[in-house]
């Protein structure tokens, strides 16, 4: 056997999910258990998350396009988690190198990070789905900043991280995670009043977990355009590393679409059928 991509996830990295889950939110619990639960049955020994940073870890200064997490251990949240206190998450760095070297060579230049610090966007999937402390990849997608990279470009980046998976010695048993929101505004001038967010294009939302529900990576890469993803709201480009994580899971595993109407996020798994 050689080493291969097993399963994958997509959820909303929401802060302030972990504190409702620990003042007793069963909705919110249930839906990522059930995500966690095909992830743990997959057996996987890795996994790579794909995830938009929200100018905490990198700023305008210093904005990379895709980058990728080298050193031992990356720290995190560093921003506001209620109830996850900072700690360390362990990075498998040979791992990593390798498939940074891969994704090199297949055209995709990265940034090396070698003392990474991630925010909710990654600690907050790993908070749900990493109960048995799996050592990890942290690869960022830029999904707030404009130019961002296209629909294309990510698809094919998930592609190219499924062949380089490949190519890791041993048997070794990859889950893909990405995490984030199809339609949002944060601090822009859509807010709903009284609130830090909105949702611009629940439409468009729900029309994202139908196109995930039928595995139509095609048409959800053609319609994200630019334009697009500008009027589905501030962050809405955190789709990105969706569309990244369906071309790494390819069309050997299936979906699972838990989505309600009028959201911003679905909680997602892919499976073998």
């Amino acid at each position: 056997m050689t080493s291969r991509v097993v399963a994958g996830a997509g959820v909303p990295h929401v802060p302030v999910f972990p504190q409702l889950v620990r003042d007793g939110d069963q909705d919110v619990a249930g839906r990522y258990g059930a995500v966690e639960a095909v992830l743990a049955a997959a057996e996987p020994d890795l996994l790579v998350v794909v995830a938009n940073d929200h100018l905490n870890a990198y700023f305008l200064d210093r904005l990379p396009t895709f980058a990728i997490s080298l050193g031992e251990a990356a720290s995190g949240p560093l921003d506001a988690v209620p109830s996850v206190a900072a700690h360390d998450v362990p990075v498998d760095a040979g791992s990593a190198a390798a498939l940074a070297a891969r994704l090199v060579d297949a055209g995709f230049d990265l940034t090396l990070c070698r003392d990474a610090v991630l925010d909710h966007s990654v600690v907050v999937p790993l908070h749900f789905l990493n109960g048995r402390h799996l050592p990890v990849v942290v690869l960022h997608v830029n999904g707030l900043v404009a130019p961002l990279p296209s629909a294309r470009r990510c698809h094919e980046l998930g592609c190219a991280l499924r062949q380089a998976v490949s190519t890791l010695p041993g048997d070794r048993r990859i889950a893909v995670v990405a995490s984030g929101s199809f339609s949002q505004d944060v601090g822009g001038s859509r807010v709903d009043p009284g609130r830090s967010w909105s949702v611009p294009r629940p439409d468009w939302a729900e029309q994202v977990a139908a196109m995930l529900t039928v595995g139509d990576v095609d048409q959800l890469v053609r319609r994200a355009t630019p334009q697009m993803l500008a009027e589905a709201g501030s962050v809405a480009g955190e789709l990105l590393s969706w569309i990244t994580v369906a071309g790494a899971v390819g069309r050997d595993l299936a979906p699972r679409v838990d989505y309600r109407a009028g959201e911003a996020f679905a909680f997602v798994a892919w499976t073998k059928e």
